[in-house]
């Protein structure tokens, strides 16, 4: 099985916007996947004050997956 992840934050197209936000400013984040086993589910792994957070990240296109949200989400 061959399986990569790709996620460029310099790219608007996986990240935007681009460079430091304010708190609570949303955020756009994309993932992208490669793999020679279909990629069903996502999630961003976050550490909030030392507790594991889970956001799972929607399926947009084949191997392409989001998440927009804020800091709001997870304090």
């Amino acid at each position: 099985m061959v399986f990569n992840a790709y996620h460029n934050s310099h790219d608007v197209f996986y990240r935007e916007p681009f460079g430091a936000v304010t708190c609570g400013q949303k955020i756009l984040f994309r993932l992208e996947t490669f793999s020679t086993v279909p990629v069903e589910t996502c999630f961003l792994r976050l550490w909030v004050k030392n507790q594991e957070v889970l956001i799972p990240l929607q399926l947009i296109l084949d191997g392409v997956f989001s998440h927009t949200g804020s800091d709001d989400q997870v304090r």
